[in-house]
């Protein structure tokens, strides 16, 4: 089967992030790595699979989760898909040799995963499965997984340390895009320069205009700074102050490399917005829980699930169930 090229298209700002080489999509706001309970869950449900078993990532992303696992059972099959262009040996530092005994499957949704049936001993998928169409998806894995298979998950909740801050940082990126108008501002401002260049440098002596952005766009930068300074848990607020930083440095000598670099920087900040609103989207209630494990339920699973805790904070569900 082939994957739906609308699908590929939505997951065009998932592969800008992966390419990045970041391990995990919360690299923006939260801060940790894999272990505590999070490694634990994992290496728990390594720990039950036979000798050999083929274990199935899917939202792999740059294969955090399948390398944990190949690390904690280096004699298992470990196959990583995403619908997003992944390619974690040339991404990730060291990639090549990191990943040398995983397989990825890139551009594979999770209703078209090329495996046999009845191959797949785990199916595995941190932050990912939520994403997709539950009903293909779910008819998918139950041909994929056979007797005894097993299913472990971690999945976004309404009411997780993730949902609370993905929306503050998605609120911050609206706020910094258009309701402050910096960005505007600081358009404005190179375009005065540019014109400056073209018509001398004392075209802006006297020049009205010209103050006017100036001095709105410094208003909007002090208070993009204090509101920085003053929520230091939102990272994309100091990203921003960065792009303007960046974007601003040639403006005087070079405004078009200025303009190009200002919109460049809007442009990421739209790709990571618009992951933080799927984010949000994917986010399961416990009524939804419940559903979805009368869904597996229906498909021959066995399943339970509970609030996953890490270092006291809530992170999400934590969803395992066994083929019966």
């Amino acid at each position: 089967m082939s994957a739906d090229p609308h699908s590929l298209s939505q997951a065009a700002h998932w592969t800008q992030l992966w390419r990045t080489g970041v391990l995990h999509s919360c690299s923006h706001g939260i801060e940790g790595n894999y272990d505590g309970e999070l490694r634990l869950f994992w290496e728990r449900n390594a720990a039950v699979l036979p000798q050999g078993a083929r274990v199935l990532d899917v939202g792999t992303g740059n294969g955090a989760i399948a390398l944990l696992i190949h690390r904690f059972r280096p004699d298992l099959q470990v196959v990583g898909t995403d619908l997003a262009d992944v390619d974690p040996r040339s991404n990730v530092a060291n990639g090549t040799e990191i990943f040398s005994e995983i397989t990825f499957l890139p551009r594979t949704p999770m209703h078209a995963i090329p495996l046999a049936d009845g191959s797949v001993d785990l199916l595995a998928s941190q932050y990912a499965f939520e994403y997709a169409a539950q009903d293909p998806a779910l008819q998918e894995f139950s041909r994929l997984i056979g007797p005894g298979g097993r299913i472990a998950w971690i999945l976004h909740s309404t009411n997780s340390e993730i949902a609370r801050i993905s929306a503050r940082q998605a609120q911050a990126i609206t706020d910094v895009l258009r309701n402050d108008g910096i960005f505007d501002r600081a358009e404005q401002v190179i375009k005065e320069l540019y014109l400056a260049r073209a018509r001398g440098p004392s075209s802006l002596s006297g020049n009205e205009a010209a103050e006017r952005s100036r001095l709105a766009f410094n208003e909007a930068a002090g208070a993009l700074v204090e509101r920085t300074l003053a929520e230091r848990d939102l990272p994309v607020l100091g990203r921003s102050v960065g792009i303007l930083q960046d974007a601003l440095g040639p403006a005087a000598q070079d405004p078009s490399t200025a303009l190009r670099r200002l919109q460049s920087g809007r442009a990421v900040l739209a790709e990571e917005a618009a992951r933080l609103q799927e984010l949000m989207r994917a986010t399961r209630s416990e009524d939804e829980m419940k559903c979805l494990a009368e869904a597996l339920h229906a498909h021959g699973m066995h399943s339970g699930f509970e609030p996953l805790m890490y270092r006291g904070v809530n992170m999400g569900w934590a969803l395992e169930a066994v083929r019966e």
